[in-house]
């Protein structure tokens, strides 16, 4: 079977804004930027694929300045210049091209561009905006893939309105030959999206779920006839509230203390008693993350103060990360005086389902 990791974006972009930076240092090594430059070298990133087991990469423009930055199409073409296993997708932000379908041909028949990556989450435009349909138009003529970013997502300059995967019915029922790819389809508050989308197109919608994301998110190309692939992964368990256990500790200012799933932390102090509830790990798998935008873990905890008041507070952790410590996301939950954080949640999804007794989380506590 041929692979093909279908979403790529490049190490290193022409202008990338502070917060997207400080964002994909998270998902990387200590030495982040030495990652990046080593990998901004296709023969280095082809190296790469070979060691993960695989043939063929997307390689993605993406020009969205207000949100995260911009890869320019002429970075991925020179990119993937005469290296066969890359696969250049452009770019044709319709705020920067005033005929976007025009520019989509010239990339794709001059310039050797394979398919599109549309952003409308960080370009604001709908996905059955009258705009965009040239370049659905154009795609399905020449039959090449659109990549669709839909969604959520934690960056400034995002309006997540208009990541709705349910305008594409509109689309696959215009277009009914062309191949639309959706992007962290799952993510944040269109799951139930989603769920109608493939119901309404049942005959032509393929849901790559969990076991794709656990082998590597690859898809399977050869003669795509496929209409709709939707990438998308949750875990989600729930305690089961007669097998929590107890344990006893002095909980300090500014003191991290791991819980586990179904148990339950009293202060030695009396001053409260947290306990670990439910998780929902949304989190890409460890064999299938480069950049996954959107990709989170929520955890649900009971608050119980001095004073008997109890609350359920929900804390997350976002990105391909086990462990986020940081005061860049506001992330933090605040009630009976303190601020929780939640800075680690094992173990990180991969290749074997997770038992929801081996779940362990690290939350930070600050007294206010």
């Amino acid at each position: 079977m041929v692979k093909i990791d279908f979403h790529v974006h490049m190490a290193v972009y022409k202008f990338m804004q502070p917060w997207a930076y400080e964002w994909v240092k998270r998902s990387l090594p200590p030495e982040a930027d030495q990652y990046l430059n080593r990998y901004n070298d296709p023969v280095a990133f082809e190296e790469l694929l070979t060691s993960e087991g695989v043939d063929y990469a997307c390689i993605l423009a993406e020009l969205t300045p207000a949100a995260t930055g911009n890869c320019t199409n002429e970075q991925v073409r020179a990119f993937c210049r005469d290296r066969k296993r890359l696969i250049p997708f452009c770019d044709v932000n319709p705020n920067m091209y005033p005929n976007p379908g025009d520019e989509l041909r010239r990339k794709v028949e001059d310039e050797g561009f394979r398919g599109v990556k549309l952003y409308p989450t960080y370009q604001h435009y709908y996905l059955n905006d009258q705009r965009i349909y040239p370049v659905y138009q154009i795609a399905q003529e020449l039959e090449i893939p659109v990549l669709i970013h839909t969604g959520s997502s934690i960056f400034p300059g995002t309006r997540i309105k208009y990541g709705n995967p349910v305008d594409l019915d509109d689309v696959a029922r215009d277009f009914p030959l062309l191949v639309l790819v959706m992007a962290h389809s799952e993510h944040g508050v269109t799951h139930s999206s989603v769920v109608k989308l493939a119901g309404a197109h049942s005959r032509d919608v393929t849901i790559k779920l969990q076991e794709l994301l656990r082998k590597g998110m690859l898809v399977a190309m050869g003669p795509v006839r496929t209409k709709l692939y939707l990438l998308s992964d949750t875990t989600e368990h729930t305690a089961n509230e007669s097998t929590v256990g107890t344990k006893n500790e002095t909980i300090e200012n500014n003191e991290y203390i791991t819980v586990k799933m179904n148990e339950t932390i009293v202060d030695n102090n009396n001053t409260i008693t947290v306990s670990f509830l439910e998780v929902s790990d949304k989190r890409c798998s460890k064999s299938a993350c480069y950049l996954c935008y959107g990709s989170r873990a929520d955890i649900f905890l009971s608050i119980t103060d001095s004073e008997k008041t109890k609350v359920e507070i929900d804390l997350s952790i976002i990105g391909c990360v086990d462990e986020l410590d940081s005061e860049y996301l506001n992330n933090h939950i605040d009630t009976l005086g303190y601020r929780f954080k939640l800075v680690r949640l094992l173990p990180y999804p991969d290749i074997e389902p997770i038992n929801e007794d081996d779940y362990t989380a690290k939350i930070k506590i600050t007294k206010l």
